[in-house]
């Protein structure tokens, strides 16, 4: 048995798994009541079983632990699906037969089951297969199978089968942000097309390039690298809209001091907070508050607040809970979010809590999401 080989492209791969890892902890914790983190946070753990796989592999730990040689391999099928469902939902899209979701995962299903014909072998033919893929070249020891490996063949031409989901998916994505222009989003149709680029495009790049130039497992060795980016980009993301980074947390940030603005600087205020709420739609953010806005538009939060009752005559409180009521009219009343149910037009516009959004709807319009629906059908 080999040594354990550790250098730095090891290390690079170890710390980004664990961080997938780690952060998906933290997505599906807040993918209890929205989907959009839940489909990030699964996402991120395929990607962390993606890295590790390799990982053991340029360790050479795979050898001390051999049973689990390629055992994220069906996983990779996962990859374009979880990719497209967090778009999907990233762009409060509706889904086409939202009820029949499990179906993009039915191809992961089918091979998992199929993959047992290899990963229920010996261990002695899962260090022959190791060895066959690092050396192609050696000569083929004779080795006792309990059953055929591959009856159908898919494990020889999987990559194959992984290039044409993703390419189903990368498809799938941009037709979906065709039709999204216009729509509300947590994010924009362009950083959509962008997350498509950098998600599946350029990971199909590096997926092709991996197999022209590697005809062994070293081949999987840039595919793992290009994950690894991905979950360090997440993170550096996570960390930069971290609320955390956004106040002095030395101080209770209860203390301002009242400060006169000129009336140039007011205005040029007030067009960033209406940019805030009309343009980006931060109140669709459940966490969305005072204080994201002021760090928004670049004022202390108390000229912010300032500004919000003296020279625009809301508090925070009441001019989010308008806009978010305007974008549930909105929605209510288009015919392709019929289907959609009051909690998740509830979560849509910002709210965590149906009851909270339904209260606060009735307070300014008068009736019911639901009442409301129905005069609008009529």
């Amino acid at each position: 048995m080999d040594r354990v080989s550790i250098d730095i492209t090891s290390v690079f791969l170890l710390l980004g798994s664990a961080q997938a890892f780690y952060l998906a902890y933290f997505f599906l914790l807040k993918g209890r009541t929205d989907r959009c983190n839940l489909y990030s946070g699964l996402l991120l753990v395929v990607m962390g079983l993606q890295i590790l796989d390799v990982l053991l592999e340029q360790t050479r730990l795979i050898e001390r632990v051999i049973f689990l040689y390629n055992f994220s391999q069906p996983t990779a099928l996962l990859l374009g699906p979880l990719f497209f469902l967090w778009l999907t939902y990233a762009l409060k899209r509706k889904l086409l037969y939202e009820r029949l979701i499990r179906l993009h995962f039915l191809p992961f299903v089918l091979y998992t089951l199929y993959y047992g014909f290899f990963y229920f072998q010996p261990n002695d033919f899962k260090q022959t297969a190791l060895e066959r893929n690092q050396n192609p070249d050696a000569a083929r020891e004779i080795i006792t199978i309990r059953f055929d490996p591959d009856p159908l063949n898919v494990n020889e031409h999987f990559e194959w089968l992984l290039a044409a989901v993703l390419i189903f998916y990368l498809v799938l994505s941009v037709i979906m942000l065709l039709r999204s222009r216009g729509a509300s989003s947590q994010v924009s149709v362009r950083k959509g097309f962008i997350a498509v680029l950098l998600g599946i495009g350029v990971g199909l790049l590096a997926y092709f390039l991996s197999r022209v130039l590697f005809t062994r497992d070293l081949g999987d060795f840039l595919p793992a690298v290009y994950l690894s980016l991905l979950v360090y980009f997440v993170s550096g993301s996570v960390l930069r809209d971290s609320r955390f980074l956004n106040r002095n947390w030395l101080t209770d940030g209860k203390t301002y001091q009242k400060a006169v603005l000129p009336q140039e600087r007011i205005q040029r205020i007030e067009k960033r907070i209406l940019h805030a709420f009309e343009e980006e739609k931060l109140y669709q953010n459940p966490d969305f508050n005072l204080e994201a806005l002021a760090v928004f538009v670049k004022a202390s939060r108390h000229n912010t607040s300032q500004i919000l009752n003296a020279h625009m005559g809301m508090s925070f409180s009441e001019i989010s809970s308008q806009y978010r009521v305007e974008e549930a009219c909105r929605i209510l009343k288009n015919r392709e979010y019929y289907d959609w149910s009051i909690e998740r037009i509830a979560e849509t516009v910002g709210y965590n809590s149906r009851s909270a959004f339904i209260k606060t709807f009735q307070k300014i319009k008068g009736v019911s999401p639901s009442v409301y629906r129905q005069k609008t059908k009529r």
